[in-house]
């Protein structure tokens, strides 16, 4: 059992050492879920549902922070609760204000009808893409390196690390994650929308979140992807996508398909960079927040493969849809 000072942390003082890092990442880790519970909601309790999703925030929050008080290496925190509270507020405001016919709702509801088809399967592809993109927050090597299981199982690298073979499966990576997104994406964009500027969009989004991470790990370097193997791979990849951009759509989702599972094989397949690879929990000095975010986009980041192919399997199996 506890002490009973530490039981009674729901009434303790502001206490004497806080970081400002530590204040705002409370309250974002809790932002997704309330706007994942207000958008729950909405529709069976459309006035209730602000309040539904801070109650539920700060419910999860208050049994979590409860249960630290039993963990020797954690501490219980009356302020990391007002935290997620708040966190949890302003994600159910934000589903409400992203919510049409609201302003900012609309918009991206009349963005998301011009460039993209209609439908289910278009959003599932699209929450695809955002994990992809997502990822890219934790530094890899090489770039857009995926799937990687050599951590979970005993896999024998079949190259040495050299200049040369790194650079060229660095390559081979980058040229297929780019030929990969660039026909997820191409799936499902609505007539008259130009798929290059898409992916060259999509690819420009990628690497800033690569620079975000870099500086979120403390990297001294904050464009770490930018080397000989990723601007050849980003020229490459682009060029074949361009080739391929008008394709059939089962052909385009076949070809995504294997520029998957080569993404997936060259990772592999790549020898560890003793100068770029980093350990999850060597990602930052600090911020105990940050190391916990890295594991799940780890997770992410391994799995992601495997959601891809099953998804591309699905959609060359299944009828095309109409409009594209």
């Amino acid at each position: 059992m506890p002490p009973p000072d530490i039981q009674r942390y729901l009434l303790q003082p502001w206490p004497r050492y806080t970081t400002a890092a530590d204040l705002w990442l409370n309250a974002l880790v809790y932002f997704p879920l309330g706007v994942c519970v207000f958008v729950a909601l909405r529709r069976r309790l459309p006035v209730l549902a602000l309040i539904a999703a801070t109650a539920y925030g700060a419910a999860l929050s208050l049994t979590l922070e409860s249960v630290q008080m039993f963990l020797p290496a954690r501490i219980a925190s009356n302020v990391d609760l007002l935290l997620n509270t708040a966190g949890s507020f302003a994600g159910a405001l934000a589903g409400w204000l992203f919510t049409p016919p609201r302003w900012p709702g609309e918009w991206l509801a009349r963005v998301r009808a011009r460039q993209f088809v209609a439908g289910g399967r278009a959003d599932l592809g699209l929450v695809l893409v955002g994990a992809w993109l997502m990822v890219q927050l934790l530094p890899s090597a090489p770039v857009f390196a995926l799937g990687d299981l050599r951590e979970r199982f005993t896999l024998l690298t079949p190259f040495a690390h050299t200049p040369e073979t790194y650079m060229a499966l660095e390559t081979a990576v980058v040229a297929a994650s780019v030929v990969a997104l660039g026909t997820l994406v191409s799936l499902w964009l609505a007539r008259g929308t130009s798929p290059l500027r898409t992916v060259l969009l999509t690819m420009a989004l990628a690497l800033t979140l690569r620079t975000l991470g870099a500086v979120l790990a403390q990297n001294p370097n904050p464009a770490p992807w930018l080397t000989p193997g990723a601007i050849i791979g980003l020229a490459f990849g682009l060029s074949l996508f361009a080739t391929v951009a008008r394709a059939p759509f089962r052909g385009r989702a076949a070809l995504a398909l294997l520029a998957v599972a080569a993404v997936a094989v060259a990772t592999n397949l790549a020898p560890e960079n003793p100068y770029l690879a980093k350990p999850v929990y060597q990602l930052t000095t600090s911020l105990t927040h940050l190391t916990s975010l890295a594991a799940l986009l780890k997770f992410v980041s391994d799995t992601w493969p495997v959601a891809a192919v099953l998804y591309l399997l699905a959609m060359i199996v299944a009828p095309a849809p109409r409009t594209v």
